[in-house]
């Protein structure tokens, strides 16, 4: 096989069985792993590098990927930050060791679990159907009477029909909310959803930006179905009804100060 090249599809499954992505530069770990889920029924696609990983995922509509050490010069934290862009995917990641801090980078990087190798190919198989369910039942059509995105994700639309237009940084946040309704997800995974660093950027930027959006959404009459988990981030309710009430939650002097150069 040619270097970059998909080098292995599992044959003679069914094409609605769940797909897996896995890269690693090691062969035998490839070749291990894809036996072991090609047993317990998923179709496996292997790779060797970060290039053809990126086209692979890019041409399908939801993906599950499995990321090992490193990949090029990418370690496999930089590549689930970046695929984390997507909206529907869901991403484990493979530890050389049970570091905590490892595994806390991992999370903050984008990944769904961290499992330490060696690993058991009955955890992994486990762990893939649970994140094939999440992605199966975020790609459900949304109800009217529930909030959505609408127009390629950048209009946002309540229970009342009511919509808001979002800018590019609103849009991305609200992706990455939506991929994940009802679970706290980080300011270190919204930061990096906007295309920052979370090791270095402010993590109070996300709170400026969703104050701003709570305040454009309040002009409209609509109040946000995003709420603050104290010390955490923010959760997305996307089946809260619209009401008059503004859940505006009011600004630190410090972050009304520097929202235009956080966020313009």
């Amino acid at each position: 096989m040619m270097q970059g090249m998909n080098e292995r599809l599992a044959p003679g499954l069914e094409p609605d069985l769940p797909t897996v992505y896995l890269a690693s530069r090691d062969a035998r770990c490839r070749e291990e792993i894809a036996t072991s889920l090609a047993r317990d029924s998923f179709v496996v696609s292997t790779f060797r590098d970060s290039a053809s990983l990126y086209r692979a995922v890019a041409t399908t509509r939801r993906a599950l990927v499995v990321l090992d050490v490193v990949l090029d010069r990418e370690t496999c934290l930089s590549i689930a930050g970046h695929l984390r862009s997507r909206v529907h995917i869901g991403i484990v990641t493979l530890a050389a060791s049970a570091d905590l801090e490892t595994r806390l980078r991992s999370f903050e990087c984008g990944a769904d679990a961290c499992l330490v190798k060696p690993i058991d190919s009955r955890e992994l198989a486990a762990q893939l159907r649970v994140l094939d369910r999440r992605l199966t039942c975020a790609m459900q059509p949304v109800p009217d009477t529930a909030w959505s995105l609408e127009q390629g994700g950048w209009s946002l639309r309540d229970p009342s029909a009511n919509e808001l237009p979002l800018t590019t940084a609103e849009r991305q946040l609200f992706l990455k909310l939506f991929e994940r309704p009802g679970e706290t997800v980080s300011r270190a995974e919204l930061l990096a959803s906007l295309g920052s660093d979370p090791q270095f950027a402010d993590p109070h930027r996300i709170d400026v930006l969703v104050n701003r959006i709570r305040r454009k959404a309040v002009g409209m009459h609509m109040s946000l179905p995003v709420h603050s988990v104290r010390g955490k981030g923010y959760v997305l309710i996307v089946d809260a009804k619209a009401t008059a009430r503004d859940l505006r939650v009011p600004m630190s002097p410090r972050l009304e100060l520097v929202t235009s150069a956080a966020m313009d």
